[in-house]
């Protein structure tokens, strides 16, 4: 789920940013808050997502380790 919110809101900051940078009517002060606003929502995003594929990688680093006691176990198993 923390991945979805993720890319979403990269997604979504990367539109305000194009929307803001294109758009000839805003002030110009209004421009700038949006753009720092959705730059920052991209760090911010970035960051979620580095932090998701850590997590879940580490699950998959877990699993793969008990998988490997497990094998371990039933060759031990199988030899005696």
């Amino acid at each position: 789920m923390k991945f979805k919110i993720a890319v979403a809101g990269i997604i979504v900051s990367t539109g305000i940013f194009v929307f803001s940078s294109m758009n000839v009517y805003l002030e110009k002060k209004t421009k700038l808050v949006l753009l720092g606003s959705s730059f920052l929502g991209v760090i911010v995003s970035a960051l979620t997502l580095a932090s998701a594929v850590n997590f879940y990688q580490e699950e998959i680093d877990k699993i793969s380790n008990n998988a490997d006691l497990e094998l371990a176990t039933l060759r031990q198993q199988n030899d005696d």
